[in-house]
């Protein structure tokens, strides 16, 4: 049955402030994280994430000041609330890089309701994408526009493939994410999401060397620090702090 829309748009209006808004301080304490990583990278063991969690710590979720207050509260040292895999009960508490990377997590969830509701697109359609190679105007591989028959519309289009009832390999497809008129600058939703999916899991496909828009960050707390090692597709056994 339909979704009842007093619950699809509450949950389409909160994807959509945390692609649109909210996004900009994910990206911004990723860069940060990333940054700090790097700085340490030379540190033996786990010494570096004094560094990296003194990063986390001090990041004020504000859109770089331009909030009269903080959308969210910091990032605290140690956190009860603990996502455990499924199954399995949640054990001891969370530091500042769990929580870090459960808001990775979030606006992944986010973009991806925004790219379903708009699409159609089952979750295994949108795992499937891919950024690379990508488009000489930048764009990720799966995102194109073209105009529409008329001449008076723009049309963005999702390219990917259908897994279900399609055999192996499944089948390559295409869906409409969106329609602007010509010389409009704003972007649709969904073409939004998938903006910031290639951008939120860039450090990390570069990382894998993989070319899917969206990659598996392990199972550890926090976010992985390399290849541990690597099964066919997309099975990736990796090493998290």
């Amino acid at each position: 049955p339909a979704m009842p829309v007093e619950v699809f748009n509450p949950i389409i209006e909160i994807a959509q402030s945390w692609v649109r808004k909210y996004s900009a301080d994910i990206l911004s304490l990723q860069r940060n994280f990333l940054r700090a990583r790097g700085a340490t990278r030379h540190y033996k063991g786990n010494s570096y994430v004094y560094a990296t969690d003194s990063e986390l710590l001090k990041f004020r979720f504000d859109l770089s000041g331009s909030l009269g207050e903080s959308w969210r509260q910091p990032l605290s040292a140690v956190s009860d609330a603990i996502a455990a895999p499924r199954g399995k009960k949640a054990r001891g508490n969370a530091g500042p890089s769990s929580q870090f990377k459960a808001l990775i997590s979030d606006l992944r969830d986010s973009a991806s309701i925004l790219v379903q509701a708009h699409t159609g697109m089952r979750i295994s359609e949108v795992l499937g994408l891919r950024a690379l190679p990508r488009h000489e105007n930048g764009w990720p591989a799966c995102l194109t526009s073209r105009p529409s028959p008329s001449g008076f519309y723009e049309m963005f289009f999702i390219k990917g493939v259908i897994f279900k009832a399609q055999g192996e390999g499944g089948s390559d497809a295409e869906w409409l994410a969106g329609v602007r008129p010509v010389g409009a600058t704003w972007l649709p939703d969904a073409v939004e999401a998938i903006l910031i999916l290639d951008r939120l899991f860039a450090p990390w496909r570069k990382m894998y060397e993989d070319s899917h828009l969206i990659v598996s960050l392990g199972h550890g707390r926090g976010p992985p620090r390399g290849i541990k090692s690597k099964q066919f597709g997309d099975a990736w056994r990796v090493k998290s702090d």
